[in-house]
């Protein structure tokens, strides 16, 4: 069972949009309970106690919101961009946006591609699976200019908070967050970087601020060439408009990769290539015991980013894929067939569009060989 938050009205501020309330200028959060049945279907239901559960919420959001801190001086002041080389793995450079030294005084070289790595809620830069262990794999693979956009302490906010209000009130700093990292990335862009070189990989929560620094790189004309969601989280983004989330548009080529899809993860299509291992709505094969995950379904929120990490340096031995007329989530008649086409992960084929399922295996390595 999981909280989605959703903003009622959005309305868009410089290119960026915030949610806000008809009344007062600051959140409004609406409260839904969503859980599936055995049909691999979402049910929702309201009650006096959801209802409640809305109002301390918009109540408390709108206390905090209205603070100095948390503007956006403050979310410039509070986040850390890594740079992580070949030749500087393990001890990275630290990039200021609006700052050009520290451009020309790291590792960073502009005629090389660059992937700058987005965590999600409640971690780090320095510490999440979803820069660390992307990032070595990436440059395993090429040399490269790899990026972690660490906005940690963001996250941290309000203190020892529960985790629905923490998830929440992080949420709507997220185009803020996605904002300063596209201001990152134009950066990079003045001094040589093409946008056509430039992946963003997000996720969870990290995956709709990648869309909103792409939203803001389109907004000047400097739309980049991919962006990569790993689960991008339901809390707050679930049946909300494009310009309030990830969406297809926010880069050249977006691909989705989906292990929690209908609970922790939206329960939608926003990429243009929309990947299901295993299926949706369901857990992932070895996440039947979560002992290591205080969340529940956290293992399969987790799962995707060592499905996406293995598939950078399986190629040519790719992850089999099918096409699929709908997600194929569990129960609901999808009809797949195989194609050879595109492949999950890193190695997407940027031309080709729609729904996809793959199976994987329940641990290391995750690639079900064929043949």
């Amino acid at each position: 069972m999981c909280f989605h938050f959703n903003w009622i009205v959005a309305p868009s501020i410089n290119g960026i949009h915030r949610g806000t309330s008809l009344n007062n200028g600051l959140p409004v959060l609406q409260a839904e309970q969503h859980w599936l049945n055995n049909t691999g279907v979402i049910n929702t239901s309201t009650s006096e106690f959801q209802a409640k559960l809305a109002h301390g919420l918009e109540e408390y959001a709108s206390r905090l919101l209205s603070f100095e801190t948390l503007n956006y001086d403050f979310i410039k002041g509070n986040m850390t961009f890594l740079l992580y080389t070949r030749e500087n793995m393990l001890h990275p450079d630290k990039l200021v946006p609006h700052m050009q030294s520290t451009i020309n005084a790291s590792h960073y070289q502009p005629m090389k591609k660059t992937v700058v790595l987005v965590h999600g809620y409640d971690t780090n830069a320095e510490s999440a699976d979803s820069v660390q262990m992307i990032k070595n794999e990436l440059l395993k693979n090429d040399d490269m200019n790899v990026i972690g956009a660490d906005w940690g302490p963001i996250a941290e906010l309000p203190p020892n908070a529960s985790l629905p209000i923490g998830v929440a009130v992080a949420s709507l700093q997220s185009p803020w967050v996605g904002r300063y990292i596209g201001e990152m990335i134009s950066d990079l862009i003045d001094v040589g970087q093409s946008p056509d070189d430039v992946h963003m990989v997000g996720h969870s929560l990290g995956a709709h601020i990648a869309g909103f620094a792409g939203k803001y790189l389109n907004s000047i004309n400097r739309s980049v060439h991919r962006i990569t969601a790993l689960d991008p989280s339901s809390i707050v983004f679930t049946d909300v408009r494009v310009g309030h989330r990830l969406a297809e548009n926010d880069a050249k080529f977006t691909d989705c990769l989906f292990t929690a899809a209908k609970t922790l993860a939206v329960g939608d299509t926003p990429c243009h290539a929309n990947f299901y291992p295993n299926g949706c709505a369901v857990g992932q094969p070895g996440c039947e015991v979560e002992q290591k995950y205080s969340l529940p379904g956290g293992c399969s929120h987790s799962r995707v980013v060592e499905l996406f990490a293995e598939s950078i340096n399986t190629k040519p031995i790719d992850f089999p894929t099918k096409m699929c007329d709908r997600m194929p989530c569990v129960g609901n008649g999808a009809i797949c067939w195989p194609t050879s086409r595109t492949i999950m992960g890193y190695w997407a084929n940027p031309e080709e569009k729609g729904i996809f399922y793959t199976e994987t295996n329940g641990k290391p390595p995750y690639l079900v060989k064929t043949g």
